[in-house]
């Protein structure tokens, strides 16, 4: 849940200060940097962050969302700062100049067994900002949507559930190609 989530980065950000370490916590730009702030900010934690997290809570507060505000990063963080940074970016030379972190990957990708190989990490933090299957389908019900392309997961169970619904539903895919002559040549 986002409350579990939030506390256990506030908790990880809190026995890794206390550690004499510096918290780094790998977040999507959009969306959980954004869901984590607050919680963090609220935790008395000054927040910095990379260039794409900043540009993601700009638009967020355009559109109306209130974030405590998001530093540039510098290259150093001081002792009541921690850093949000994008996980894609996990391997940048500026967390190197850091010296002693510890990381916390907060994503639903944590939950994959194979975690741990995909993105190194001292501690995973299971959240997604995705929605589930039922939210899913409320989306597109308030939506009024007619006809829904899916893809990625489940994407065939959602495209049948919506077709159930009697929505024009289907799973974008590779493109096929069409026999000419009965059969594949």
């Amino acid at each position: 849940s986002r409350d579990e989530a939030e506390a256990r980065a506030c908790r990880f950000a809190q026995e890794t200060r206390d550690a004499g370490r510096v918290p780094v916590l790998l977040a999507g730009a959009f969306g959980p940097s954004q869901d984590l702030a607050p919680a963090l900010a609220a935790a008395g934690w000054k927040l910095r962050g990379h260039r794409s997290i900043i540009a993601a809570a700009d638009a967020y507060r355009r559109a109306g969302v209130a974030l405590p505000p998001v530093g540039r990063f510098s290259g150093a963080l001081g002792k009541d700062e921690l850093l949000l940074w994008p996980p894609s970016e996990r391997g940048a030379k500026g967390l190197g100049q850091l010296g002693p972190m510890r990381v916390a990957w907060v994503s639903g990708w944590v939950c994959d067994e194979n975690a741990g190989e995909r993105l190194p990490a001292d501690q995973f933090i299971p959240y997604s900002s995705h929605a589930d299957f039922a939210g899913l389908l409320a989306y597109v019900d308030a939506s009024g949507a007619r006809e829904v392309a899916t893809e990625h997961g489940f994407a065939e169970d959602f495209a049948a559930a919506l077709r159930e619904r009697d929505i024009d539903a289907y799973v974008l895919g590779p493109p096929r190609q069409i026999s000419l002559f009965g059969a594949d040549q």
